[in-house]
């Protein structure tokens, strides 16, 4: 159960928003008392508002808040926050802040983030999180375990709204409805209505759609037989066709008699004859193009190399060319530039001789002018010195001048300025003497008001009353301690009693424990335990051991189960190894079995290839047939003799007989040639079948021989394995589970021994507390009566409350005496800061003449400075022409010398330049000619180029050759491939006749089954028909037979529509079975979906109905009760709460009123009860609810539960309470909160045992509200 524990307010109602106030909440009885108007009901309100976000009635426009113009300001903050334990015993705390702003005319209340945090523990963290209001409005509920709903109504209901089981019915009933949780439920029922009316909607459109996928279905089958009729005519005409072409083929066709595998095989043979031969061909081809491009290669080699030839030859000729031309132009520049050279030397030394010659003179000219550049520096340096410096001088008079007139015209305008100021200050000595005078009475008048308001006489009054109410208040605490020591001396008796008996209780039940078997069997070496803590320790040393032993047997078992797992699955695979292998050599086997005989495998196809062979061969006879016969028929007509043995023929006739033999072979010879291809064919085709099979035969005989004999070992093996290892899983298992047993037990020990460790302590504090009743009572108390300590209380009380009044009087008065001072000291202020004013203006005016007369001294001597520095800088402007027209002249003549000198060195520069352009050219000519370092026999470019040509011409004669070779053997290879190929095309007419015989036979078979399935849909399309006859009354027997003979008829006019149709099969009717097969899974579901809804909805009906009349029937039983217990009078015997259902089934609600009970007559209490039983009622209506709807949270505040009750109910309703509080003091979060002004009824419950203090209410001096916490024993009047 959750349990408020701490609530702080700051700026709520009449709390101080610059203070916090705090108020503790106690288990079971928290009694908080105060004057009318003192904030008490603000409390309930904060809880209210922490809890559920609800402000209080008649709370808008910031009216929960303190008001901001009491203090000042234009905002002020306020808080509430709560510290409490969930249902899970966790400790939270939660905060909620708002924000008033005070506007020209209205106090806008703004509401804050809140937050709630989590406590951490040793085992948990804290966290805090920051929350929206409305957050916090769904969470707290939650956490409190309670609606919002009760926590507004019931736990923290307002004082003004307490009497709400007596308002209107509308508003009785919206509260019940609340609290009932009724609009959920109703929205619940509601929902599944809504979703049972879509689901209805939502069958009847699959039903459409069902049926018209049913009748899709329908035409499909129809279209389906008119397709298979069709595909029935199709094969009928197909199978008249192969018959045709075969007898065709039969006829046009030399037909093999050898069988079809043989037929193959000889097919195989010229087709691999075919494939060398076209091999042979292709590498020849290669070969042939190979050399023809060599040659093409090598002929465009010998072209480049002479066009090589003649480019090198043009190069030499140039060559000549350009050293004669330069000689000529070494020749002409020495005689330009009087180089002197050596004449006998080679031209190339020559041309190297002149262009040194030539950079030297450059050199030279480069020193000449460098040491001229050096001497015009120097001579312009010196004079643009003179230039500057006298430059310097004219403008240094000047500026000079220039400042001293500036100074002149800033002091004028600062001379005028001070003069505009004198004029403008006013000494009025008048005034100041007039201001002096009041200086001197407003002292005389602060003397006298310090004297008056002297410190020392308030401190030693305020001192004095001060010690009177210190005495006062020590008098109050010691008649309040006497008072609680009298209260408890009545019931230390009754506490020993009690005590002792509860001694006795725990010691019988440590008695029982001691006894229980086994519990002494920890004890080392038979010795008892010296404590209970001791044995608790040995039996948790036991524990811990057991578990270990069990983690072992656990580590243990898994690895047993572990290794089970995986030798299951190892023996899985190897059975599923075995299973397929086994699978798959049964399927090899029927495979061989299909082609020959497994054991005789190899003999067949030994068999086979040598039949290949012998049908490659006689292919080749019959081909080499036709020309032979051909040109033995031309010898012996031309010749007349045997082409064989030469001899000619003895008669006409037998030349006649062999001439005919001849051609009648010549004429069979393609016919058998095609046969014999044929026949190579079907032998190739068996061969490659058997080539196919090879694999599998070898699979089949390792399998026979090692393979099955191997994985029967290895599944023998793994069962073995899996056997022991699960043997040894089960025995860790059972020793594990014998281990918990022993660890069940010993923690059933610990159990014991725990209880017993508290029994102990429990003891040991209840003896104590004994002996400590027993020496008070020994004790003698106080001889005065609880009344006369009371009355004495009182009287201390009303002098505390007069001592206090007294030291506000003077508190007062001091305050404004010290008020008058302080406007004296201002006044006095006030005027000698005039006077002040006074004396700065004479001294200004002072200073300012004296100002002025300064600067009209500095302007007379600045005016005479610049007129000398002005004269000055007029006597330097002739020297400085005459420095400026000098340096401009020796600039002239720098600029011509520099110029002559750079003439002169361009000449040459270009001279150089022009020779050595000619030389580089030479250069690249002869290294264009000269060879690379590798071909060095050559004595150039050129003879290498000769000799390339030469071994070129050479290569390509001998590839000509080799080509010429290569053409005659291709041309044989040609001869041959024609001979293979008729032998190949005599073959392939003899395969495709006999593949044409097996086609008219598959075509058979299919024309059978296509009249089979036509057979069977026809008869299901006229089930169908027979039973929409069926429903049909208008139908008869005879109209459907005429009307089938006529589609029967006219089969052969709808062959077109039917193919249409069968588009329409692919595209619009494309699965149409699964989709009316899936439709009608859907639909059904639906349908039984929707009757579920149904049932459940009337179940939960009848459920909400139960649970309402349980719970009325237990509210009514805890309100008899109260009342009962309660209620003094006798004009009522009890009242109850009466529940009404109106309206249908669909719209059914309930109606409540409370009616009060006389003689067993119920007549509606609203109205008809006075102020004090409507008080009591709404009391007992509330604590009935808070029962039955808080489970998790045992919190009910009662705020002014006595309101309008007479003395005697007072006391009973003060009974009732303590007696409630006692049959559940046994819940530890069970809290009542009682608000009251009622101090009578604060004493009645404070007489209880459960409750020492209580909260009193007060205002401070500021008029804000604080709580202060007292014992119940003295209180204030």
């Amino acid at each position: 159960m959750s349990v408020i524990q701490k609530l702080l307010i700051q700026g709520i109602r009449s709390v101080d928003p610059g203070n916090q106030v705090v108020i503790e909440f106690y288990s079971p009885l928290t009694i908080i008392v105060g004057q009318n108007g003192c904030g008490k009901t603000t409390i309930i309100e904060s809880l209210k508002y922490i809890t559920t976000g609800e402000l209080p009635p008649n709370s808008k426009g910031g009216a929960f808040i303190h008001d901001p113009k009491l203090l000042g300001e234009n905002e002020v903050k306020a808080q509430v926050k709560l510290k409490f334990r969930d249902t899970q015993q966790m400790t939270m705390k939660c905060v909620r802040s708002m924000l008033a702003t005070q506007k020209k005319s209205t106090v806008t209340l703004r509401t804050l983030d809140g937050t709630l945090s989590i406590d951490g523990t040793s085992t948990k963290e804290g966290s805090s999180h920051s929350l929206k209001s409305s957050e916090l409005d769904t969470l707290m509920p939650q956490y409190l375990g309670v609606s919002k709903a009760v926590l507004e109504n019931v736990i923290f209901c307002h004082q003004e709204e307490s009497n709400w089981p007596l308002s209107e019915p509308s508003n009785l009933k919206k509260r019940f409805d609340e609290i009932f949780a009724a609009s959920g439920y109703t929205k619940a029922l509601d929902k599944f209505k809504a979703y049972r009316k879509d689901q209805s909607v939502d069958i009847r459109l699959l039903r459409g759609e069902l049926k018209h996928l049913e009748e899709k279905k329908l035409k499909a089958e129809r279209v389906q037989f008119m397709r298979l009729q069709t595909t029935v005519e199709g094969l009928k005409m197909n199978l008249e066709q192969k018959i045709a072409s075969y007898k065709e083929m039969e006829a046009s066709t030399n037909v093999l008699t050898v069988s079809d595998e043989e037929l193959e095989r000889m097919n195989a043979d010229v087709s691999r004859q075919i494939d060398s031969q076209e091999s042979d061909l292709e590498s020849k081809r290669a070969e042939r193009d190979s050399l023809q491009k060599l040659i093409d290669e090598l002929q465009d080699a010998i072209n480049n190399t002479l066009a090589d030839i003649g480019r090198l030859r043009a190069a030499q000729d140039s060559l000549e060319t350009k050293v004669t031309g330069r000689a000529d132009t070494v020749k002409d520049l020495c005689a330009v530039f009087e180089v002197s050279i050596d004449v006998s030397q080679d031209k190339e030394q020559q041309a190297h001789d002149c262009a040194h010659a030539l950079e030297t003179l450059l050199s030279g000219i480069e020193t000449e002018r460098a040491a001229m550049r050096q001497r015009f520096e120097e001579t312009e340096q010196k004079l643009q010195a003179d230039i500057n410096a006298t430059q310097s001088e004219i403008f240094g008079f000047a500026n000079a001048a220039k400042v001293s007139e500036q100074q002149t015209a800033a002091n004028l305008e600062q001379i005028h300025s001070l003069e505009q100021k004198r004029l403008s200050i006013h000494i009025d000595s008048a005034k100041q003497k007039m201001l002096e005078e009041e200086m001197a009475a407003e002292t005389k008048q602060l003397e006298l008001a310090q004297a008056k308001s002297s410190s020392d006489t308030y401190n030693e009054s305020a001192k004095q009353k001060r010690m009177e109410l210190s005495g006062v208040i020590d008098e109050i605490e010691r008649l309040n301690t006497e008072i609680s020591r009298n209260n408890r001396q009545a019931d230390v008796r009754a506490k020993l009693a009690l005590e002792r008996k509860s001694l006795k209780d725990k010691n019988e039940q440590r008695k029982v424990l001691l006894n229980t078997e086994g519990l002494d069997s920890y004890a080392r070496n038979g010795q008892a335990f010296a404590c209970e803590r001791e044995r608790t320790s040995a039996i948790s040393a036991a524990i811990e051991a057991k578990k270990l032993a069990i983690a072992d047997c656990n580590s243990r078992s898994k690895s047993s189960y572990d290794s089970l797992t995986s030798c299951k699955l190892r023996l899985k695979l190897a059975r599923q190894s075995y299973e397929d292998q086994a699978k798959d050599i049964a399927q090899k086997t029927d495979r061989i079995r299909a082609v020959c005989d497994p054991a005789q495998f190899d003999e067949i196809y030994a068999d086979t290839q040598s039949e290949m062979h012998e049908l490659m061969e006689e292919a080749g006879q019959w081909k080499s047939v036709s020309s032979m016969y051909k040109a033995y028929i031309k010898k012996i007509e031309s010749d007349h003799s045997c082409p064989v043995c030469q001899r000619s023929w003895s008669n006409q006739d037998d030349e006649s007989r062999i001439v005919n033999k001849l051609k009648i072979d010549y004429t069979s010879a393609p016919t058998e040639l095609i046969k014999t291809e044929s026949d190579i064919r079907d032998c190739q085709r068996r061969l490659d079948e058997l080539a196919n099979l090879k694999a599998s035969v070898q699979d089949v005989r390792h399998w026979n021989d090692r393979g099955k004999s191997e994985l029967d070992s290895q599944i023998k093996e793994l069962a073995a394995k899996e056997e022991q290892v699960r043997t040894e899983a089960d025995d860790a298992e059972c020793e594990g589970v014998a281990l918990a047993v022993d660890l069940e037990n010993i923690t059933g020990h610990l159990e014991v021994s725990q209880k017993l460790a508290q029994l102990e302590e429990a003891v040991s504090a209840s003896q104590a507390l004994i002996e400590q009743l027993e020496h008070e009572l020994q004790a003698t108390g106080s001889t005065k009566t609880i009344d006369e300590l009371q009355a004495e209380v009182t009287k201390c009380q009303s002098q505390e409350s007069a001592i206090r009044r007294e030291l506000d009087r003077l508190s007062q008065e001091h305050v404004l005496q010290q008020k008058e001072v302080g406007f004296r000291q201002d006044s006095i202020r006030n005027l000698q800061n005039k006077l002040d004013q006074f004396k700065q203006q004479q001294s200004e005016h002072e200073s300012i003449s004296q100002r002025i007369a300064e600067l009209e001294s500095a302007n007379v001597a600045n005016t005479s400075s610049a007129k000398e520095l002005r004269l000055k800088a007029e006597q330097l402007a002739p020297q400085l022409e005459q420095n400026q027209r000098r340096l401009a002249e020796f600039r002239n003549k720098v600029r011509s010398d520099e110029s002559e000198v750079d003439q002169r060195a361009r000449k040459i520069m270009q001279s150089r330049d022009r020779l050595k352009l000619i030389s580089d050219e030479i250069e690249q000519v002869q290294a264009s000619l000269r060879c690379e370092p590798e071909n060095d026999e050559y004595p150039d470019r050129l003879a290498m180029a000769n000799a390339k040509r030469e071994s070129l011409q050479e290569e390509v004669s001998a590839s000509s050759q080799k080509l010429a070779a290569v053409d005659k053997a291709l041309q044989e290879s040609d001869r041959l491939a024609v001979k293979l190929s008729a032998k190949q095309r005599e073959l392939s007419d003899n395969i495709r006749l006999r593949a044409n015989i097996a086609e008219q036979e598959r075509i058979k078979a299919e024309l059978k089954t296509a009249q089979e399935s036509q057979a069977k849909l026809e008869s299901q399309l006229s089930q169908i028909y027979d039973d929409n006859a069926d429903d049909a009354a208008s139908a008869s027997d005879d109209d459907l037979t005429s009307e089938r003979a006529g589609l029967q008829g006219e089969v052969k006019q709808l062959e077109d529509q039917a193919r249409r149709l069968s588009r329409e099969l692919s595209t619009e009717y494309k699965d149409v079975d699964k989709l009316y097969v899936r439709q009608l899974v859907q639909c059904r579901t639906e349908e039984l979906a929707n009757s579920d809804t149904e049932k459940f909805t009337k179940a939960l009906d009848a459920a909400i109905m139960r649970y309402h009349s349980l719970k009325m029937q237990d509210i009514n039983k805890i309100i008899r009760e109260l009342w009962l217990n309660t209620y003094q009078g006798n004009d009522i015997d009890t009242i109850e709460i009466r529940s009404e259902i109106e309206g249908a089934r669909s719209t059914r609600s309930h109606n409540y009123r409370v009616v009060m009970i006389k003689g067993g007559n119920a007549i509606d209490m609203r109205g008809r009860c006075s102020a004090g039983q409507k008080v009591l009622a709404c009391l007992i209506i509330r604590m009935a609810l808070a029962e039955t709807f808080s489970v998790n949270c045992g919190i009910l505040a009662l705020d002014e539960p006595t309101t309008n009750l007479d003395q005697e109910n007072i006391d009973s309703l003060a009974h009732s309470l303590a007696r409630i509080i006692k049959s559940r003091q046994g819940q530890r979060n069970f809290q009542l909160i009682v608000i009251t002004h009622d101090e009578t009824f604060m004493q009645l419950l404070g007489r209880s045992e459960y409750a020492d203090n209580y909260w009193r209410v007060l205002k401070d001096d500021n008029q804000c509200s604080v709580f202060v916490r007292r014992p119940i024993a003295g209180h204030d009047a």
